[in-house]
């Protein structure tokens, strides 16, 4: 298993393909054998403060109002007669600000073809990311001592997973703000039920990995590279981290834990690397998704021409799976329209639908489907 982790950000701008087989690299991710992992550092940006540098200053503006006690990394603790709900009000407002850094690196991450993404986070920015790019893809989080989804489904490059590994916003006792909710965390990690199977098995027979501004340098990361079974040398072979920030007692550390060899890049450079990488061999995800559609597409107006309306049910219910919870909505119009044709169908056997009526039902049903193409069209095609 090779871990590739540039974190963080640096003012240095060495080459960020030194020490990085791209070749095998992309090959992982094509295969659906590359983890991405997304950490604070995806938001921060050369010679200003980190996000959670920013998210502990938001937060110590407020400490008497609250009723909380912050630390410098954004985590807290409550005074007596605090109130968890207005922290937790307030760690969502923080967190809803725009980020133009981070989000735009994240756009490129989106269309990037990775199967399953990590976040270390509690926003929702990376599905907001999926979501502007026009990428199907399903959200998940990790809850405390709540047993996992037996209907959790194996991420695809073609219906990535976007999963919250410390909780999501809108889940208030799902969040790791304070030392508390970390203890309840790893109470609930090591019981081992919130997790799914499906889930474990895919971290665990990952070749790569691509750590994104993951702080080594905070002792908590250690506990998580362990749950993901990273110091397990028996599921690795050779992983390479970049950050040029780090001291060389990091760096050591990181090698001795996880067999990490740095490569002396931050963030966005990286990503840009990534990016371009992926457009010379043709491997972005809009790009591909673009062509596919536009095909398919031109495919079904020449069955439609036809009236062969059998043809196209099945190719947009093929479209709607694709989708997964997006497609619902097209596969209810697919369902609905067969109906109609079914029915026009037994209407035609009976002999009960005149000729005039049954060319007025084909067009109206013509119509209805071109509508839907041309919605399917627009969503591919335009910026």
């Amino acid at each position: 298993m090779e871990t590739i982790y540039p974190s963080g950000v640096s003012t240095a701008r060495p080459s960020p393909v030194v020490n990085i087989n791209w070749e095998y690299l992309l090959e992982s991710i094509e295969e659906e054998k590359c983890v991405l992992c997304l950490g604070p550092g995806i938001f921060d940006q050369p010679g200003m403060p980190t996000i959670d540098e920013e998210l502990a200053r938001f937060l110590k503006e407020q400490e008497n109002d609250l009723r909380i006690r912050v630390y410098n990394d954004g985590w807290f603790h409550y005074l007596p007669d605090a109130s968890e709900i207005d922290a937790w009000k307030k760690v969502k407002e923080f967190y809803g600000k725009p980020n133009p850094h981070g989000e735009g690196l994240l756009d490129k991450i989106a269309l990037i073809p990775f199967h399953f993404i990590l976040t270390f986070t509690p926003d929702y920015k990376a599905r907001e990311a999926f979501s502007r790019q026009r990428v199907s893809f399903h959200a998940e989080s990790y809850l405390k001592k709540v047993p996992f989804d037996p209907m959790t489904q194996k991420p695809t490059k073609n219906h990535p997973l976007v999963y919250n590994f410390l909780g999501e916003l809108n889940k208030r006792n799902s969040l790791v703000m304070t030392y508390t909710d970390f203890y309840s965390y790893l109470e609930s990690v090591f019981e081992g039920n919130s997790i799914a199977p499906v889930l474990k098995e895919n971290i665990w027979d990952a070749d790569y990995f691509v750590f994104l501004g993951i702080p080594f340098d905070k002792w908590y990361i250690h506990l998580f590279m362990r749950i993901l079974q990273q110091h397990d040398k028996k599921r690795s072979s050779k992983k390479y981290a970049a950050n040029p920030m780090y001291d060389d007692n990091i760096a050591m550390s990181c090698a001795e834990q996880y067999t990490m060899t740095f490569v002396h890049t931050d963030v966005t450079e990286f990503v840009h690397a990534l990016y371009e990488q992926c457009a010379q061999r043709d491997m972005l995800r809009r790009i591909n998704e673009i062509k596919k559609i536009q095909i398919e597409i031109e495919q079904l107006k020449s069955w439609l021409v036809h009236d062969e309306f059998d043809e196209i049910f099945s190719s947009l219910k093929s479209y709607a799976e694709l989708l997964g919870s997006g497609g619902e909505d097209l596969e209810r119009q697919a369902l609905l329209l067969q109906a109609q044709v079914d029915f026009m169908r037994q209407k035609m056997i009976h002999g009960t639908l005149s000729n005039e009526e049954e060319r007025l039902e084909k067009a109206r049903i013509r119509e209805r489907i071109l509508i839907i193409l041309t919605h399917i069209e627009k969503q591919y095609t335009t910026s």
